[in-house]
């Protein structure tokens, strides 16, 4: 890792991001949710992450996916 490192400080002042939507801003009660963002809530309920590797991987991936691409993105199918 010390090759990402200098050894001059750069103090150069910089802007911050703000994200888009507000960081105390809940998650919708499931009555409000329909389709595949029902299915992910329901589903994220269920699962254990308190130890570790306990979610169902292909689940995860698929919520994981659809929150981030978009619930009406196709997940990529296996090759």
């Amino acid at each position: 890792m010390t090759s990402i490192f200098t050894a001059d400080t750069d103090l150069t002042p910089y802007d911050h991001l703000m994200p888009k939507p507000a960081i105390d801003e809940l998650n919708p009660p499931l009555k409000a949710l329909s389709g595949r963002r029902l299915w992910a809530a329901r589903e994220s309920q269920k699962m254990n992450f308190k130890d570790l590797d306990d979610a169902p991987e292909d689940t995860l991936n698929r919520i994981l996916w659809w929150d981030a691409k978009g619930y009406d993105t196709p997940y990529p199918a296996r090759h």
